[in-house]
């Protein structure tokens, strides 16, 4: 089976309007889906003003629509919040992403039930350890989305995702089934894993979205040189073979070491379990370059999603910020030739 994508020289200048965010708001994820003639884009929002931190204590998930899929977005509906009503997810959701499957649509998100005052790490904390991954249904891209009165993918008593799930990327396998990757935190005690209390990816499978899901239980893509190897994965299956784009920490699978932060590398795999570099591995460091020639170093390039429309690779999607901190969020749409 052939390995020859080279999604670096696919990528292609931005027009300006291909840039989405929202006044009085971060903006963070970006997740496309083509219903109808319109495209729409769903993402992470919470209060500017309460900083940027907050991402995993007030986060909602918001939907915007265009006709053009490089045009501009507009603000339509919040499609998925914490109904504060003591549920597992009840604080904030985040980390959306979407997928139609036999006729309804599917939003896979980070959700938890943190208690107390952000601004206080003890506090903050008690939020971030509660990351679990779950799924909301519908069956209008508008919804309304029905929350899963459990996580879809839970901590685990010992191992890789000890202490949290999170960020997942699920994908529809050529058998029907569902394949997922998502974030794995292990608690710092926990002896049964390589690196304790990093960032280590795992992956899980189900017979649909909703589960119940089978985990893997080993960690893919491990740096053996470095407790965090990668994270953010989206993943897709294009007939041969499992392809993903992921955040590659130190740039240890992309082969290139950028001067500041990361790059974003192509990984494959045959069965989506044993994953390596692809044949071009290195997809983008922090460059973003405009439509009209002018080129902008970014602070942070995360989130990678990729876009298949009628089978064929159309954007990048990424969440973006300019300045450290991540201050002046958004998210981006790169065109892919």
């Amino acid at each position: 089976m052939s390995d020859n994508l080279n999604l670096a020289e696919r990528l292609r200048p931005v027009p300006r309007s291909g840039l989405f965010k929202q006044e009085g708001y971060c903006v963070w994820c970006g997740s496309l889906l083509k219903y109808g003639d319109e495209y729409y884009l769903y993402y992470s929002r919470w209060p500017e003003e309460i900083g940027f931190k907050c991402w995993c204590t007030d986060c909602e998930i918001a939907v915007a629509r265009s006709k053009d899929l490089f045009g501009e977005f507009t603000f339509d509906r919040v499609v998925l919040k914490g109904e504060h009503d003591g549920s597992w997810d009840e604080s904030c959701v985040h980390n959306p992403q979407v997928l139609e499957y036999k006729g309804k649509f599917y939003i896979f998100h980070m959700g938890n039930n943190g208690h107390g005052n952000p601004d206080i790490r003890e506090d903050w904390l008690n939020y971030n350890r509660r990351q679990r991954v779950g799924c909301a249904v519908a069956d209008h891209p508008l919804g309304p989305f029905r929350h899963c009165s459990e996580p879809v993918v839970d901590i685990s008593e010992n191992g890789i995702d000890s202490l949290i799930t999170s960020n997942p990327a699920a994908a529809i396998a050529p058998d029907g089934s569902i394949h997922m990757i998502y974030k794995a935190v292990s608690r710092p005690d926990d002896t049964s894993v390589p690196f304790p209390h990093a960032v280590i990816c795992g992956a899980a499978t189900a017979e649909n979205p909703m589960g119940p899901y089978k985990k893997h239980g080993k960690p893919i893509m491990l740096n053996p040189n470095n407790r965090w190897s990668v994270e953010d994965p989206t993943i897709w299956h294009n007939g041969e073979r499992w392809y993903a784009v992921v955040k590659d920490f130190q740039g240890y699978f992309s082969g290139v070491k950028p001067e500041k932060g990361y790059t974003l590398a192509l990984m494959t795999s045959e069965d989506g379990f044993d994953w390596r570099p692809a044949a071009n591995p290195f997809v983008s460091d922090l460059t973003l370059i405009w439509e009209d020639g002018e080129h902008e170093l970014l602070c942070n390039k995360e989130r990678p999603q990729i876009f298949i429309e009628n089978g064929e690779l159309r954007a990048l999607v990424c969440a973006c910020a300019r300045y450290p901190g991540y201050g002046d969020s958004f998210s981006l749409r790169i065109p892919i030739e």
